[in-house]
């Protein structure tokens, strides 16, 4: 059972529904608790009434608060595909973790706008 909102696209859905179904059927079985990335984001394997369904992050709590359902999780999937795709970038896709770092540089200071550089680099 994927809980989501009405606003997500229905192929988005049957895309991951898809892929958790052809994995079970390739033998992988699924544990409570368990942690599956799908795109930068990372879903909790959870049952609710005897049915497998799938917990995200709640973008607001460090630790990790979960919350049933994937609806953030998909749109933020969906806008990292439209945007690769509108700069003719889709085949290069590589979304980071959301256990990445992310490392912030503030430029400068300008107008009283404040402008900076994000990047994602490999640990070192």
């Amino acid at each position: 059972m994927l809980v989501f909102d009405s606003s997500i696209p229905q192929l988005d859905v049957v895309v991951l529904a898809s892929f958790l179904e052809e994995s079970v059927e390739e033998g992988i079985r699924y544990e409570e608790g368990e942690l599956i990335s799908v795109g930068s984001m990372l879903l909790r394997v959870a049952t609710v009434d005897d049915s497998f369904t799938l917990q995200e992050p709640d973008m607001q709590s460090v630790p990790i608060a979960w919350r049933l359902g994937v609806t953030q999780s998909m749109m933020l999937l969906r806008l990292q595909k439209d945007i690769t795709e509108s700069v003719g970038l889709e085949d290069e896709m590589d979304a980071p973790s959301i256990t990445s770092s992310l490392l912030v540089r503030l430029l400068h200071f300008y107008g009283g706008i404040r402008t900076g550089l994000g990047e994602r680099r490999e640990p070192r």
